[in-house]
């Protein structure tokens, strides 16, 4: 489970650590907008998350595609992925989904 701010407590495990995205970058023309992320410090410890890169495309004109990749250090059970959106949804498979008005 994601943490939802500066402590975290499931449990009765009460966890007080530097909660904070890395490797944060940023480029845009005119063209496009790219924004990066590493999300893996939003995660407890016992996640065994080495690295959660997110890219976030802004293709101007042509729409917003998002990108998560991750590296585990050990599986320590089933991932889920979450999407929240208001739109139709279309799985075109291979982990490819359409947002659709």
């Amino acid at each position: 489970m994601q943490i939802p701010g500066r402590v975290y407590s499931d449990e009765g495990i009460e966890y007080k650590y530097d909660i904070a995205a890395r490797d944060v970058g940023y480029e845009a023309d005119d063209e496009a907008a790219t924004f990066t992320l590493d999300l893996a410090q939003a995660y407890p410890p016992e996640a065994q998350i080495d690295s959660w890169v997110r890219t976030v495309v802004l293709d101007r004109g042509e729409g917003v595609s998002i990108t998560d990749r991750y590296a585990l250090k050990a599986v320590t059970g089933d991932v889920a992925m979450n999407v929240l959106t208001a739109c139709a949804v279309e799985d075109l498979g291979n982990g490819v989904l359409l947002l659709k008005e």
